[in-house]
């Protein structure tokens, strides 16, 4: 994925300006998975699966619905777009706070908004 030309797809997310700082400061390490808290587009788990394309697993989460019903629109567009699929990253609606028994721990979080207390 990262050698494909899909700026028109991130263009079309419109992220903040705040959202696109943050994914700039994102550092991985092959195969690490990672968690998005409150991912809404999923911009933040796209970018990172572009910049990474060696991440194990990425889960995005949002407890909205209509925006883990976008997210996976946009993966299933995206998918369509480089021919290929992306089952390592997911979307799901999910309350951080207490829905997160039964999942297995994550090497990096990424949260914008920032919902957490430094």
């Amino acid at each position: 994925m990262k050698n494909q030309s899909i700026e028109p797809f991130f263009d079309a997310l419109r992220p903040c300006r705040e959202s696109q700082e943050l994914a700039r400061f994102v550092r991985l390490q092959p195969q690490d998975s990672v968690l998005d808290v409150g991912c809404g587009s999923g911009y933040l788990s796209f970018y990172v699966k572009w910049k990474y394309p060696d991440c194990r697993k990425i889960l995005g989460i949002d407890i909205n619905p209509a925006v883990i019903e976008a997210a996976n629109r946009r993966l299933a567009s995206l998918q369509e777009q480089i021919h290929a699929p992306l089952s390592n990253i997911l979307f799901r609606t999910c309350d951080a706070r207490s829905d997160m028994t039964g999942v297995e721990p994550f090497d990096a979080l990424i949260s914008n908004p920032p919902f957490f207390a430094a």
